[in-house]
């Protein structure tokens, strides 16, 4: 049997490439067969299609995809969803397809749709709480119109999900709290944002280029939106300031100048180097560091978040340095979720000089322990390893809603 996975993003999205088509091979490798719509900001040429699906049937996947409009918001997201809707209605005739995987709100409502017209199965990806980041982003205001909307669509989706898929366990509580009709009865599992930790063939030769020390520390990801620039800014000033010789290596695709500027005003941009890398050669780069950053706007928002980079910071074996409230980070970094009680990263509790000196001397002190670096990837090989964790929580979500691959061939 078939599944189609509906993904309101661009294939060439960085985080399709690292959070959906990893998974999708894996759901492939396993015996699935994967029909992947996507929604991309440009028309592609016929060459880039071509490639494009070439290169994602030797995953196993086929990809179709269809033009995203952003202007007027509400307009051209309905036109998406209909376009969607008539596109997917056709991908479960063409390949007889049997669950509909949506990720995320806008795919949910297309997969609604689907499951009254053709029966498929529907499994429902919940990537974050939708309304509640648009309110924590100052784009929509509390309770208004288009918060209601989607709550209301959110519920729908509880109550007509056959399995829901969430990234953190304080979201599966939270739903669990405010849909208990909705979410009786049915698969509700978590599963982060996983990383890959299978060995790489780069590692040695990237590995030999790397500056990184233990006067190193390192930041991976977009800059601006959820993750606090001025906030890293302000941190890493203090940083350098109380540990001699300290360095800050961003590894980012955004705009550099906007950082560049913050620390100029700070008087630090000496000290910091931002670059690009390609994804696979990220895990090298990263190792031999002192600790990974990552602090992550708060709000409403930030119980239902998965920051992928806290993973890969730990399966290069670097502590994590985070501010609280975010997802299920506080009981990872404290170690209140490790077998044996280790930390591995420290937690931010306010935004200002003294808890991010405070945070530091705990951080001199954690890198104390000879074990760390090992304990930190075990933690990753524990929560966010993406065979033992991602693609094994998928597959048996697949298996009990449309039957194994040996089952349904």
């Amino acid at each position: 049997m078939t599944a189609l996975h509906i993904c309101y993003q661009s294939v060439l999205e960085p985080l399709t490439q690292t959070q959906v088509l990893p998974y999708l091979h894996g759901l492939a490798k396993a015996g699935h067969r994967v029909v992947l719509l996507t929604f991309e900001p440009r028309r592609l040429t016929t060459a880039e299609t071509r490639n494009g699906q070439q290169s994602l049937a030797a995953r196993g996947i086929v990809w179709h995809w269809r033009r995203y409009h952003k202007r007027p918001t509400l307009p051209a997201t309905a036109w998406d969803a209909l376009v969607g809707v008539l596109t997917a209605w056709w991908l479960v005739r063409r390949h007889k397809v049997r669950l509909v995987h949506a990720r995320s709100h806008v795919p949910g409502a297309m997969a609604l749709i689907l499951k009254h017209l053709t029966g498929a199965k529907l499994l429902l990806d919940v990537r974050g709480l939708m309304a509640e980041e648009y309110v924590d982003a100052g784009v929509w205001p509390a309770n208004g119109l288009l918060f209601r909307i989607t709550k209301r669509l959110e519920r729908a989706l509880f109550g007509a999900a056959d399995a829901i898929v969430v990234l953190t366990e304080r979201a599966k509580e939270h739903f669990l709290e405010c849909y208990p009709r909705e979410t009786a009865n049915k698969p509700l599992i978590t599963i982060p944002c996983c990383v890959d930790l299978r060995p790489r063939t780069n590692d040695s030769r990237t590995l030999r280029s790397q500056p990184n020390g233990p006067k190193t520390m390192v930041y991976v990801g977009k800059l601006g939106g959820w993750y606090m620039t001025d906030a890293m800014a302000d941190f890493m000033a203090t940083a350098i300031r109380m540990i001699p010789g300290l360095r800050w290596q961003v590894w980012t695709q955004s705009d550099p100048r906007p950082l560049r500027q913050l620390l100029a005003q700070r008087g630090v941009h000496g000290k910091v180097a931002i670059n690009s890398s390609p994804p696979d050669e990220l895990p090298a780069r990263l190792r031999g560091a002192m600790a990974g950053l990552s602090l992550r706007a708060p709000g409403r928002s930030a119980r239902a978040a998965s920051p992928t980079k806290v993973g890969e910071y730990l399966a290069a074996g670097l502590p994590v340095i985070a501010n609280v409230g975010v997802g299920d980070t506080d009981a990872l970094l404290s170690g209140q979720s490790a077998p044996d009680h280790a930390p591995v990263g420290v937690l931010v509790r306010q935004f200002s000089d003294d808890a991010y000196r405070e945070a530091l001397r705990e951080l001199i002190t954690l890198r104390h322990d000879p074990h760390l670096s090992r304990q930190c990837q075990k933690a990753a090989q524990r929560h966010f390893d993406l065979e033992r964790v991602g693609w094994a929580r998928y597959r048996q979500i697949y298996d009990n809603l449309i039957g194994t691959p040996t089952e349904s061939q």
